[in-house]
């Protein structure tokens, strides 16, 4: 052992009861957790003479309990010392110690014919496996985002089965008690890396697949859920609804134009197109709420002037109606609905935003717009789910008018004759 080796392990005083890590700094951790590392390993391998100089009492006369208890005590603190200190090792330019190189774990060595030596080794193994694994699906996300051909959760999965197995298999207290250390932290770690690995997922879903509309999505980002404010942060919920809106409508055949935030009173400003019918606008305003939505009275009252000017305008066509779209509407809505519509003289209509996300999963392409208004206009204040299957039922019935039209229209030139060669054709 050098000098160094021996002040560092010396200093660690483990005969005395084990620091609380979480009180130390990552930096100090780091620290304990290299000499903490160096020093199991000299233990596992039962090197007396490196191990005699800071635990006089193990030596080669020394029974294999007096070892497994050196083993459970350097092994539980080394757990607890790389837990504080994994952000420090994790982070970006970090060029210092780390445990996760492989021969530190898969190149160690246990003392030869030595049942417990080897268990030891391979629970180290195992478990820095487990943690090196639970930073990999941070970074690749799941198998399903394209990166990985396997999910690495499935590593860690098989880490703390393996844990648990070998832990178990001498029977000794000492391996119980140090499997079942390991196995509550790296399942602490894993659950934490769940989390960041599902957020890089959809960092890579929005990365591959570009501007698309995520429709199960509408409904939770309307009612601002748990999950999506935690992805998106609580500014950005409403300006990713707004944009999930607009590709929606865009995707049902509009045109859409977005206004500015600093200034507008409302959100989106869809435009159809002269297709089918006469061109109209249609004024989208998205509203998310963790609770039911009300139309309050700022609301209705921004609502009112922004109408009031957009309908003097002469560079967009007539204003049809007024579509809110949000989360579960409140019992009350429906009248404040209707005194908004008499007080503008603009139907105005509220949808939940998961029922315009089951519009579009029903839909094989783009919508006839006038036949989305006719339907809207048609139901009541607050749009229900048969408006939407009639939606879906007359677009179902229009396509198959055109597929009939063009099978029709098919087989006539197909069972048409030959048109006669033209007089004075040259002949082949």
């Amino acid at each position: 052992m050098t000098d160094r080796e021996h002040q560092r392990a010396t200093a660690l005083d483990l005969a005395g009861a084990a620091p609380k890590y979480a009180d130390l700094s990552p930096e100090k951790a780091l620290t304990d957790a290299e000499e903490l590392f160096t020093l199991w390993n000299w233990v596992i391998q039962r090197d007396t003479p490196r191990v005699g100089e800071f635990l006089p009492h193990l030596d080669t006369e020394s029974g294999a309990e007096e070892w497994r208890k050196a083993s459970l005590r350097i092994g539980v603190r080394f757990v607890l010392a790389l837990d504080r200190a994994e952000s420090l090792i994790e982070s970006p330019g970090y060029r210092g110690w780390t445990p996760y190189l492989s021969s530190n774990f898969h190149d160690t060595s246990h003392a030869a014919g030595n049942v417990d030596s080897a268990v030891e080794r391979r629970l180290l193994s195992e478990y820095l496996n487990g943690r090196w694994n639970c930073r990999m699906i941070e970074v690749l996300g799941s198998a399903g985002a394209g990166i990985a051909e396997d999910s690495y959760d499935l590593f860690i999965y098989w880490s703390i089965q393996h844990i648990a197995e070998v832990s178990t298999a001498t029977n000794q207290i000492e391996h119980l008690r140090l499997g079942a250390v390991m196995n509550a932290h790296l399942g602490r770690r894993a659950r934490h890396s769940s989390d960041k690995r599902d957020k890089k997922n959809f960092e890579l879903r929005d990365a591959f697949f570009g501007s698309v509309v995520h429709t199960r999505d509408l409904h939770r980002l309307a009612s601002r859920s748990d999950a999506v404010v935690a992805r998106y942060g609580e500014k950005q919920v409403e300006v990713r609804l707004e944009q999930q809106l607009s590709l929606l409508f865009q995707s049902l055949g509009f045109y859409v134009a977005g206004t500015s935030r600093a200034e507008r009173r409302v959100d989106l400003i869809c435009i159809a197109p002269a297709h089918g019918g006469a061109p109209f606008s249609m004024l989208v305003e998205a509203k998310s709420s963790k609770g039911k939505y009300a139309l309050p009275t700022k609301d209705s009252r921004a609502l009112a002037e922004y109408v009031d000017h957009a309908s003097a305008l002469t560079t967009v066509p007539p204003l049809k109606v007024v579509l809110i779209v949000g989360p579960e509407p409140s019992g009350t809505i429906e009248e404040k609905l209707r005194m908004l519509e008499g007080g503008i003289s603009i139907p105005v209509r509220y949808c939940e935003a998961g029922l315009l996300g089951s519009l579009r999963d029903a839909l094989t392409g783009p919508v006839q717009p006038s036949l989305f208004l006719k339907h809207i206009l048609g139901s009541s204040p607050v749009v229900d789910r048969s408006a939407i299957l009639q939606i879906c039922s007359a677009d179902s019935n229009q396509r198959k008018l055109h597929t009939d039209f063009v099978r029709g229209l098919l087989g006539v030139i197909t069972q048409a004759p030959p048109s006669p060669r033209s007089p004075g054709a040259a002949s082949s």
